[in-house]
């Protein structure tokens, strides 16, 4: 199985996923933002190598779940879930 990467997320306009695993913040974020000069990653990089990257926004930790929604709707669902 190949790896999910920033490539499929942008070529199927969907966003990615992420949630703290210690204090469950979530957050979405769009493949382009990733792709940008801020973020400087290639578009081969996956997911996996993302969620190493990222830290949580509200609690720092760097233990994340990141993943790609079968679409913008689920996206949205993973959002508004809470615990």
């Amino acid at each position: 199985m190949i790896p999910e990467n920033i490539r499929a997320c942008q070529s199927t306009d969907v966003p990615i996923c992420v949630e703290c695993l210690n204090c469950h913040h979530k957050a979405v974020m769009e493949s382009e933002y990733l792709l940008s000069r801020s973020a400087r990653l290639h578009p081969d990089v996956s997911l996996v190598h993302v969620s190493r990257l990222l830290k949580c926004g509200d609690c720092g930790s760097k233990a994340l779940k990141v993943f790609r929604p079968p679409d913008r709707d689920a996206a949205a669902d993973f959002i508004a879930t809470e615990l």
